[in-house]
């Protein structure tokens, strides 16, 4: 009934190690999207960028949910 008893520090270090790991590249994308330059949409920089500005279209979409006008959406069911 016990046989797994020896071996619950060793998944508890596995688990903690794979939880660093992931804490580690998470606050790496934290920090390069927190130090994205910020770019107008009139002129881009090769790379990752912020854009700022307004988007238009000639035929705007309705979105499925919420039925305002949009350039863009997604859904799943």
């Amino acid at each position: 009934m016990h046989d797994f008893a020896p071996f619950l520090p060793l998944i508890g270090a596995m688990l903690a190690l794979v939880s660093l790991a992931c804490a580690f590249r998470n606050g790496r994308r934290l920090r390069l999207i927190a130090n994205l330059p910020t770019s107008k949409t009139s002129g881009v920089f090769i790379g990752f960028v912020e854009l700022k500005g307004t988007a238009e279209s000639a035929g705007p979409l309705t979105s499925y949910l919420a039925e305002q006008s949009c350039l863009h959406y997604a859904w799943t069911v």
